[in-house]
């Protein structure tokens, strides 16, 4: 039996894209890698928002609606940063928690970090990666329907 390939449509695409982020998610689940950065002490946890940022063909920059929420267990200075930025996003002083809120701009993935204020020492990372959609043809096939094909 012959067995034709069609190029996949937009639709095949995007669910092709959160199946695989979906399938990803259910493997760390499961490994026991937890959906959010922990210190080795668990004294500090971070959740970040979003897991990741996906282009669309002909977009340069990946927008998204980034959101931090972080706790300790005692009270301290912390600075939430952008890997290799100078600038803090924003800084907590003898706070347990906090959160933070923005519209980011992004070309590559970014590596977001929670980092001791007075000493900068690094307190936890996580990683928002960015992906871009293939560019294949996405007009939508024709087929008959009584194709199961």
């Amino acid at each position: 039996m012959i067995l034709k390939v069609h190029k996949a449509s937009s639709t095949y695409t995007v669910f092709t894209t959160v199946g695989c982020a979906m399938a990803l998610s259910l493997v760390l689940i499961l490994v026991g890698t937890p959906l959010h950065a922990a210190s080795p002490n668990s004294d500090f946890t971070m959740q970040v928002r979003p897991r990741l940022c996906v282009l669309s063909p002909g977009e340069a920059m990946c927008t998204m609606q980034f959101a931090v929420t972080w706790s300790a267990a005692t009270a301290t200075d912390v600075c939430l940063t952008f890997a290799g930025e100078l600038e803090a996003l924003r800084c907590w002083q003898q706070e347990r928690e906090g959160q933070f809120e923005m519209k980011v701009e992004r070309r590559q993935s970014a590596l977001v970090q929670l980092r001791e204020a007075n000493s900068d020492t690094l307190l936890l990372e996580e990683q928002i990666p960015i992906i871009s959609r293939d560019k294949r043809d996405t007009r939508s096939r024709r087929r008959h329907a009584w194709s199961i094909l």
